[in-house]
């Protein structure tokens, strides 16, 4: 199955090559029909076949052109997505220089051990401190509970935990 969709993903891609051949060929047939070349009446057998060959190598060359349009956009769309993604882990990551060193302290334990969600308080006292963590994106909301917020570590921050873990330890953030 894997062989035809390759087969078929490689005939939209490149067929346009064999489209344009096709149809220049079909064509000149045709002209040269019409034209009475090189005697009157002598590609009349081929008329059809001509005419058949237009046709497809038309088709051929509109498949191709709209899956290599439609393959462009999406090409383009994913490159977008990926840059998008790569900003926000950047933003993410440079918010790692504006931790203090109690909100350091917390990350730290957070990344050494097992991934987990952890309950941060939202009110009083270390309120502040889950709300600067939150607003700098080091961890994310994924739920609530009264006076509480459930959180995870930012998937950047997972998907970096042993960079920034080394980081944090030598003293680099």
């Amino acid at each position: 199955m894997d062989a035809i969709a390759t087969l078929l993903r490689s005939a939209l891609e490149n067929g346009w090559r064999l489209g344009v051949l096709l149809f220049l060929g079909g064509g000149f047939v045709l002209l040269a029909d019409h034209n009475d070349w090189p005697k009157t009446g002598v590609l009349k057998d081929f008329l059809e076949w001509a005419t058949v060959t237009l046709l497809v190598g038309l088709a051929i060359l509109i498949a191709s052109g709209f899956y290599n349009s439609v393959d462009r956009l999406r090409r383009r769309s994913r490159r977008k997505q990926q840059e998008a993604e790569e900003q926000r882990a950047r933003a993410v990551l440079e918010h790692l220089y504006t931790l203090d060193a109690r909100e350091r302290a917390f990350l730290m334990a957070a990344l050494i051990g097992p991934p987990q969600r952890i309950q941060l308080p939202t009110e009083f006292g270390e309120g502040e401190l889950a709300k600067s963590l939150i607003s700098k994106h080091i961890f994310t909301v994924v739920g609530s509970t009264r006076g509480f917020a459930i959180c995870e570590l930012h998937p950047v921050m997972r998907e970096f935990k042993t960079e920034i873990l080394a980081a944090l330890e030598g003293g680099r953030y």
